[in-house]
């Protein structure tokens, strides 16, 4: 059996910043001061954006180590017909967590040996 806890992502999401609003009827201040914030803005934006980026990088390689510890924890590496199980399970349970998809897999095994 796996211990699920070790394919968590520990990772903080940061929050999506938000965009500054210039409201009509502003005056030469206010155009600054939002300049000002929109720069702040698009620098918090695209930090942001680099944060996804890493978050969805190391959830592929938590599901990764998932795949292969499973297959492996069933006995089937060596089997053709290993990642096409993987596939069916993971379509059939990821929604419900890696458990789901270990019970899945566990049910849908005796197919391929």
């Amino acid at each position: 059996m796996l211990d699920f806890d070790k394919y968590k992502d520990d990772m903080e999401v940061y929050q999506k910043p938000r965009r500054p609003i210039l409201e009509r009827g502003h005056t030469v201040s206010e155009v600054r001061q939002y300049a000002s914030a929109l720069e702040k803005y698009e620098k918090k934006e695209f930090e942001w954006k680099e944060h996804i980026k890493q978050v969805h990088i190391r959830q592929a390689e938590l599901e990764n180590q998932f795949r292969e510890d499973l297959i492996e924890d069933l006995g089937i590496k060596d089997n053709p017909k290993a990642g096409l199980l993987f596939s069916k399970a993971w379509e059939l349970g990821h929604s419900s967590g890696y458990h789901e998809v270990y019970n899945y897999a566990c049910d849908l095994v005796d197919l391929i040996l």
